[in-house]
């Protein structure tokens, strides 16, 4: 008889931006509303980061220094239980919304950010995780 072992849930997100002003927006949006949410300015600290306490969702700018958002994509693969992917940007055009989502980002908010719309996306993104079981991936066992 064979069990599925199922992975804890990962909990919160994850902000990943040399910008101040969105560390400044997303964390007084997640104190609001009592979501946990951690500060990343590069991929190798977010890197690190995912590996320590892993996030249920991932939000990074889509340029960044040493890469961009396909380099976050390509690192949260790796993680034995990959958050979903919301990348912000200025320039939210058609290209970088259809090769995100093809690529398999969850979401593209638009610059400036709009608090409802930030509380949307991520309420959906964290629900969604919550409800989808996590079993780990045989090359992570």
């Amino acid at each position: 008889m064979s069990t599925l072992t199922t992975l804890p849930k990962p909990q919160g997100a994850l902000l990943i931006s040399p910008a101040a002003d969105d560390h400044e927006i997303f964390g007084d949006l997640f104190r609001r509303r009592g979501w946990i949410l951690g500060h990343a300015s590069s991929i190798y600290s977010a890197s690190a980061m995912l590996r320590d306490k892993p996030a249920a969702v991932v939000i990074t700018e889509r340029d960044l220094s040493g890469g961009n958002w396909k380099d976050v994509l390509e690192t949260m693969r790796a993680l034995p239980a990959p958050p979903l992917l919301i990348v912000i940007s200025r320039v939210a055009d058609d290209h970088l919304w259809a090769e995100a989502l093809n690529l398999g980002a969850y979401d593209v908010l638009a610059k400036p950010l709009d608090d409802t719309e930030i509380a949307r996306v991520v309420s959906v993104a964290l629900n969604h995780q919550q409800e989808t079981p996590i079993a780990p991936r045989p090359e992570a066992l």
